[in-house]
């Protein structure tokens, strides 16, 4: 969709005159004709206030500055249809997406044109000797638009009655006014895009159409159309929520469960996808994808095929890295940091912390002893892991190797993924939970701390810990 839109009436102010401004108008009647005869051709559409209005965004209300008469007549005559940009309407309105194609309301006569012309010409002269421009174009508008050949005023294209047959269409995030227009025509819904801004422009509830797959009839009233929209009955979506710390065996199923595409097909899609900073060729990955499925809400629309359904999740991984300003070669390095970030940090304060005691025990040289690398390592879930899954040879064992794993163990978010762009400053080397069911943490920068830190989680899971391992959290 390549359309800009625009749109809104704008709030001039009523054009007024005085005897001089007469005077100069009743000697230059060649220059009122050719101002109308020049307006004539154009087709003034009231967009104004779908210009930046989106399925994300909220509309500015135009404010046009009070001109005076024979100034703007005169930069009118200037006016250059065919090289220069549209001009300002004689009434206040705004016009600003360039010239609407004239719609044709029948041959017509000289003489109609003309009678037309004339009543332009003299609704400018009562605007400006009787102060009342803008009323006086409100109330002739509508005997304007019924005068065949004139047609400054006409109506867009619209179609009349329930609509016929059934057709889906897509709302992508972001699209504006013009965009969703643009796709109901090219589906046969309305008639034309200019009808479907007005209709638009005309519901204050439009700016909440959300993004999805939309059921609807064809050759529908622009008004109807709008109001499928803002029903989310019409959506049709399978709507899959990946949450974050999850591994790629983890959202394979989630996947399977919430679109009905098969896992086996899901996991020989992800193994076809060339996966970004060369992954698949890093030695020592238990998955080349982990960390690549980016956890977030997905609408993947009906009946998704598992290429697809794969490819928009790596994109939008790829999206949320080059937001944090994460360049394409230090992508692998950061997801696997980020991903060590999301397995430790259980609140939100604490996940900057957590990226900085990596840092500052990667730049000490200090082995990371990461519980949730171990966990990876051995393909296991368990809180606290035991003196047998630390001796593992595993390249993903933080206790027995140096430095970072060979790449992520987990997808992680978004805020994962700012907390290691802008780490929190501080000199901790240690951390541990001493709440399970809070997640509260203590960080400590000696050993020594660390190890009475230790302490309280051992009494608190004395406490609160049931003989089977669960926690009795209240």
């Amino acid at each position: 969709m390549t359309h800009r839109e625009t749109g809104g009436p704008g709030a001039g102010e009523p054009v007024t005159g005085d005897a001089d401004l007469d005077e100069r108008r009743r000697s230059s009647p060649r220059r009122a004709a050719r101002v109308a005869e020049g307006r004539r051709e154009e087709q003034v559409f009231d967009q104004q206030a779908l210009d930046t209005r989106s399925v994300s965004s909220v509309p500015e209300t135009y404010e046009p500055p009070a001109v005076e008469a024979y100034d703007h007549l005169e930069a009118v005559e200037a006016h250059d249809p065919f090289t220069d940009p549209p001009p300002r309407d004689v009434f206040g309105d705004p016009v600003t997406d360039g010239y609407v194609p004239v719609i044709n309301r029948g041959t017509g006569g000289v003489g109609r044109r003309r009678r037309g012309v004339g009543l332009l010409v003299l609704l400018l002269v009562v605007g400006v000797v009787g102060g009342a421009g803008w009323f006086a174009y409100q109330a002739l508008r509508p005997v304007l638009a019924d005068i065949q050949g004139f047609e400054l005023f006409a109506a867009p294209e619209d179609y009349t009655g329930a609509g016929t047959g059934s057709v889906e269409v897509v709302v992508d995030p972001g699209d504006s006014g013009t965009q969703i227009g643009t796709a109901l025509l090219d589906a046969g819904v309305v008639a034309s895009v200019e009808a479907f801004l007005a209709a638009a422009n005309a519901e204050p509830e439009f700016t909440s159409v959300q993004p999805g797959t939309y059921t609807m009839a064809q050759q529908l009233p622009a008004v109807d159309a709008v109001t499928v929209l803002l029903d989310p009955a019409n959506r049709v979506a399978s709507t899959v929520v990946i949450a974050e710390g999850l591994r790629v065996e983890q959202i394979l199923d989630r996947l399977a469960e919430g679109t009905g595409v098969p896992r086996e097909e899901l996991q020989a899609a992800l193994d076809a996808t060339e996966l970004p900073a060369g992954a698949r060729e890093v030695p020592g990955l238990i998955e080349p994808a982990e960390g690549f499925l980016y956890p977030d809400g997905y609408e993947f629309g009906q009946d998704p095929t598992a290429a697809d359904i794969i490819a928009t999740m790596i994109a939008r991984g790829q999206e949320e890295l080059a937001a944090a300003g994460v360049a394409p070669e230090v992508q692998l390095e950061v997801l696997t940091r980020a991903s060590l970030v999301q397995g430790e940090a259980r609140l939100d304060e604490d996940f900057g912390k957590v990226a900085q005691v990596v840092q500052n025990r990667l730049a000490i040289g200090q082995s990371l002893e990461l519980d949730s690398t171990v966990n990876y390592a051995t393909q296991t879930f368990d809180t606290r892991t035991t003196d047998a899954q630390r001796d593992s040879d595993s390249p993903f064992n933080t206790y027995g190797v140096a430095g970072l794993p060979p790449g992520p163990i987990k997808s992680p978010g978004r805020q994962a993924i700012e907390a290691v762009a802008a780490p929190t400053p501080g000199p901790w080397l240690y951390f541990v939970t001493v709440d399970l069911c809070t997640g509260e943490t203590a960080f400590a920068e000696s050993y020594d701390e660390h190890l009475d830190n230790v302490a309280v989680l051992d009494a608190w899971q004395r406490e609160n810990q049931n003989d089977d391992g669960t926690l009795a959290c209240g």
